[in-house]
């Protein structure tokens, strides 16, 4: 039972990107859009338009018969529906970036999403965003905002030390000591060994032992001043605001505060994806950060997976890196990663958690697992069922659909 002994509420997502355009009719998405709704009677869609005026009209004019609150899935660092050019990228503190580093996801860039961080003031980037908010929300209930983050380990360690661009070294000229203890710490690991490692303990213990936890602070703030633009513009339309963030133990290496997040939104999305091996799930992102330890220090394997498992709060110790990002992590720390979201935000928390067979990801879950991870949010007011409605089985949404309150109590909205 959800809070406040209401029944729990039900989002779903749709992408169509080149891929799903690809692989799916026009006629197929409405018609996927319908049984969905049939059996599951979510609440909301968060769409992910194709660029296709036709086939975007057809999927908002459906989720209208439905009755369904319509939100426009608009990346804003990255991914945003153009690349931002080679002056807005973020920077590393050793003046790559955004993507590729040490550890960095083999497919990254591979296919629709590029991952290419722009830095949070670049103006180019964020004009455009505030150009798509003007055009295209008008269509729309609420906004749902990604890629409101810095670099992840999927894009390789050196780019968590993002951005020192000279954009942020002028507005920020603390960023120049920082930059040179980001320096400083990788330089150390060069020659540390698993007993240096052991006696840090934890990556937090190691940032603070370098002089960096103000870096990450402030890092945490210009995010929040980012996304306050778009969401500022989008309540002065009158519509809803929705934030898709990190899983709360991943956060923080990508600057996001859910505290200081959760003041601009009416509820956020934790991606609490304990099973996909992409950017954003736990397995591929801690992977990916192990072997970039592996390569940074001459570092044992057994003590590097007992090193994020202090730092992640991991409730086993893994005993690889490929055997952590092809098994995942237990679905029993979903409930801990909700609490942990629940216990940082004064807004609703809406978990996400991998609801699809997705061919491009290596994802099968099965209906145990679904069970699982709906026990786990058991107090959450809604979930949201990540990451595409057009790869969810049926049996998946009948499992979700267990306990929904009948369609009369959900689609009673008059629309204009």
């Amino acid at each position: 039972m959800a809070e406040s002994g209401r029944k729990r509420g039900v989002y779903a997502q749709l992408a169509l990107g080149a891929a799903e355009r690809g692989r799916f009719s026009p006629r197929e998405i409405i018609d996927r859009l319908g049984r969905a709704a049939d059996i599951v009677r979510p609440d909301g869609l968060v769409f992910w338009p194709s660029g296709d005026a036709a086939l975007d009209g057809l999927v908002r004019g459906r989720c209208r018969e439905l009755g369904l609150d319509l939100y426009l899935w608009l990346p804003v660092l990255a991914d945003a529906g153009f690349d931002p050019a080679e002056r807005d990228l973020a920077e590393n503190a050793w003046g790559g970036g955004p993507a590729g580093g040490s550890g960095a996801w083999a497919r990254l860039g591979s296919g629709d999403e590029t991952f290419r961080f722009a830095c949070p003031f670049a103006e180019g980037q964020a004009g455009r965003i505030r150009a798509r908010c003007r055009d295209e929300l008008p269509g729309y209930d609420g906004v749902f905002l990604d890629r409101i983050r810095y670099p992840s380990p999927a894009n390789g360690l050196e780019n968590l030390f993002t951005c020192f661009c000279p954009r942020c070294l002028e507005r920020t000229p603390a960023l120049a000591a920082w930059r040179d203890n980001a320096r400083g710490l990788r330089e150390r690991l060069r020659s540390a060994t698993d007993v240096d490692l052991g006696r840090w303990g934890t990556f937090q213990a190691l940032l603070a032992a370098f002089g960096l936890p103000e870096f990450a602070a402030a890092r945490s703030l210009v995010l929040a001043e980012a996304v306050a633009g778009p969401a500022r513009l989008a309540r002065g339309m009158g519509k809803l605001v929705a934030l898709d963030l990190f899983t709360p133990s991943l956060a923080a290496l990508v600057g996001q505060d859910f505290r200081l997040l959760g003041g601009l939104a009416d509820w956020i999305k934790p991606m609490i994806y304990c099973r996909a091996r992409g950017p954003s799930g736990l397995p591929l992102e801690l992977a990916c950060f192990a072997r970039g330890l592996l390569e940074w220090g001459r570092f044992s394997g057994p003590e590097v997976m007992a090193f994020v498992a202090r730092s992640f709060s991991l409730p086993a110790v893994p005993r690889s890196a490929d055997e952590l990002e092809s098994g995942g992590v237990d679905l029993a720390f979903a409930a801990a990663e909700y609490a942990a979201a629940r216990g940082s935000a004064a807004v609703p928390i809406h978990p996400g958690f991998e609801c699809v067979r997705h061919p491009d990801f290596d994802l099968d879950p099965d209906g145990d697992g679904i069970r699982r991870c709906l026990a786990a949010f058991s107090a959450a007011p809604a979930v949201v069922l990540a990451w595409n409605i057009l790869y969810t089985p049926d049996d998946f949404l009948r499992i979700v659909a267990e306990g929904r309150p009948p369609p009369s109590r959900l689609f009673t909205k008059t629309r204009s």
